[in-house]
């Protein structure tokens, strides 16, 4: 989860210009896939979505909750910009389907579950509600035990404080929009109206770099949504709740090397080795005390 910084991709490209585009992008991916006569397999559909997308500038939030939803009326698709999460939930989506309209139906269970495309019914935590839902409806799968057979996993609980953090959007929303939101407790769903509290399991950043080039631990992280752990990271101030996973992104197996890619906060979606990212944390991110990760499923379905 990030802080919003800029202008939504709506006001820079227009909502049908969105939507247009993200019907195109789906057909490009869908021809590549055919014309080079691929398998069809995870890793070959998550090369061309991940160089389809390389490039692509970073946006917070570019993806709204449709013209029905009162706080958020932006189009349910954009892929024109990302944030973290919401190129991991397209990339999800785009994997598990092979009809455009398929492709929506899913973006919308990675994003809502089985609710209404909601504002306040997105999961906008993915320790807490996009991991958990998501492992439901079968996209992810905690790749931790896996891990935990051979390398040493450890463990934090977070509160994740959700009436507070209400608070913080009602405001966000209200500066927005210009317009003053009066939410009642009744409007909100049931797992909004108290904190809960999660516990994350992640490996420490000194372990996994101590073992990334064991073709062991190669094969295991390939085909994952890495996550970044933060349990002590000071976010209260700016969101109203503290969070236990501030960043997300796609790790992938090529020749002897594990990349990673992202949508880099502020610049674009990249990929780097993730020896050097792993670097950069260190350098820069200090909250973060370690990673975890969430294997892609290749789930499939059609209309």
């Amino acid at each position: 989860m990030s802080v919003p910084t800029s202008t939504p991709s709506s006001q820079i490209y227009g909502e049908s210009t969105l939507e247009t585009a993200a019907v195109d992008d789906f057909h490009t991916y869908q021809s590549t896939i055919r014309l080079a006569s691929l398998d069809q397999s995870l890793t070959d559909r998550l090369h061309v979505i991940l160089s389809m997308f390389e490039g692509r500038p970073y946006q917070f939030d570019p993806i709204g909750d449709g013209v029905d939803d009162p706080f958020d009326q932006r189009p349910l698709v954009c892929t024109t910009s990302f944030d973290c999460m919401t190129l991991c939930s397209i990339v999800i989506a785009l994997l598990a389907t092979d009809t455009y309209s398929a492709f929506l139906k899913a973006l919308n269970q990675v994003r809502y579950g089985d609710q209404t495309p909601g504002y306040f019914r997105r999961h906008h935590f993915i320790e807490s509600q996009w991991n958990e839902y998501n492992r439901i409806l079968g996209y992810l799968a905690s790749q931790m035990p896996a891990l935990s057979n051979d390398y040493p996993i450890h463990s934090t609980q977070q509160t994740i404080h959700y009436p507070n953090w209400v608070e913080h959007q009602k405001q966000y929303l209200s500066q927005r929009s210009k317009t003053d939101y009066h939410l009642a407790i009744d409007d909100l769903p049931i797992t909004l109206r108290s904190p809960t509290s999660v516990d994350v399991d992640y490996i420490q950043l000194d372990d996994l770099r101590k073992s990334l080039l064991d073709p062991q631990m190669q094969g295991l992280i390939h085909g994952c949504i890495m996550q970044l752990v933060c349990p002590n990271w000071n976010i209260e101030s700016k969101i109203g709740t503290s969070i236990a996973v501030c960043h997300l992104g796609i790790t992938l197996l090529e020749s002897d090397s594990v990349q990673f890619t992202h949508a880099h906060i502020g610049d674009q979606v990249v990929t780097v080795h993730l020896i050097e990212y792993l670097d950069y944390i260190s350098a820069y991110m200090p909250h973060v005390i370690g990673v975890r990760f969430e294997r892609l499923v290749n789930k499939r379905f059609c209309d």
